[in-house]
């Protein structure tokens, strides 16, 4: 996950800069946040790519030359030179090309996937490869990087917590749910995301095993909603309170869950190892 990283630090050690701050917090109306009109966002957008620019040629700086003779010390400063000169071009490369999206998708991803804006939704997280898909689709990206992206990624982002219907002896769907979280990086396909398991009927539990899920039984997908709401709306509610505790007043609008957010889960120490060793079966 380092280019990730990496692509959000430069993204926003760029949004630091003072006049792309002054169009963030718009201070002169007290706003906190405001929305940008189309060349705003342009003036943004560069402002905060120049930002990075500085990031890195500051942050690598020159080497300095400590001995040899004047032909050593030419050819040391044409690299110096010829490495301010890569980092220019690839900043600053059109984000449709290989070269430029190869900063820009990774920094579009973990502007949808990571909270801090107005329009966060966690429940709407996965689909961040189909809103990519079609800014690839309009030019905004190279396709062919985006979809190199999510054969890592998935379609679920690290953390994400999923609800699926766990297998029977008889190696039928039961009529209930568990929880899990999403803990491993290139799952075979996008949508079957490699998750630790974190319940056991219906109760947290942190020694749990790895699972490959298959969108069958993940309820972020209809047709695995759809095999449990032939359970009648009491037991959904049931189900709801075992796992919550103000379950039936905060999912009444939604008894079978696409979700869940596992801050709670976390918020335990013993709970946040997730990414050891442990038991692979398929679900």
């Amino acid at each position: 996950q380092l280019p990730l990283v990496m692509a959000t630090f430069l993204q926003h050690f760029g949004q630091l800069d003072p006049d792309a701050q002054f169009l963030l917090t718009a201070a002169s109306d007290n706003v906190p946040e405001k929305a940008f009109s189309a060349q705003e966002r342009e003036h943004f957008l560069a402002l905060t790519l120049q930002g990075s620019l500085q990031l890195l040629q500051q942050g690598l700086g020159q080497l300095p030359f400590s001995r040899g003779n004047k032909e050593q010390r030419e050819y040391h400063v044409q690299q110096q030179q010829f490495l301010q000169q890569q980092l220019q071009r690839f900043i600053t490369a059109k984000a449709d090309t290989p070269l430029g999206s190869l900063f820009k998708v990774p920094q579009a991803y973990t502007s949808i996937v990571l909270p801090g804006r107005s329009r966060y939704n966690y429940d709407a997280l996965p689909r961040a490869a189909l809103l990519m898909r079609e800014a690839a689709a309009r030019g905004d990206y190279n396709g062919l990087l985006v979809d190199c992206l999510f054969r890592i990624v998935g379609l679920f982002p690290q953390g994400y917590g999923v609800v699926f219907t766990p297998l029977g002896d008889d190696g039928k769907p039961q009529l209930k749910y568990e929880f899990a979280i999403v803990n491993s990086l290139y799952p075979e396909k996008p949508e079957q995301p490699l998750c630790r398991v974190v319940s056991r009927n219906q109760q947290y539990r942190n020694t749990g095993y790895n699972i490959s899920l298959s969108t069958e039984l993940n309820l972020y997908f209809k047709p695995a909603r759809d095999r449990l709401k032939t359970l009648p709306e009491q037991r959904l509610k049931e189900l709801l309170n075992m796992l919550y505790q103000d379950g039936e007043a905060k999912y009444l609008s939604r008894l079978v869950p696409k979700c869940w957010q596992p801050e709670n889960f976390f918020s335990v120490p013993e709970n946040q190892n997730l990414w050891h060793n442990a038991e692979q079966r398929q679900n």
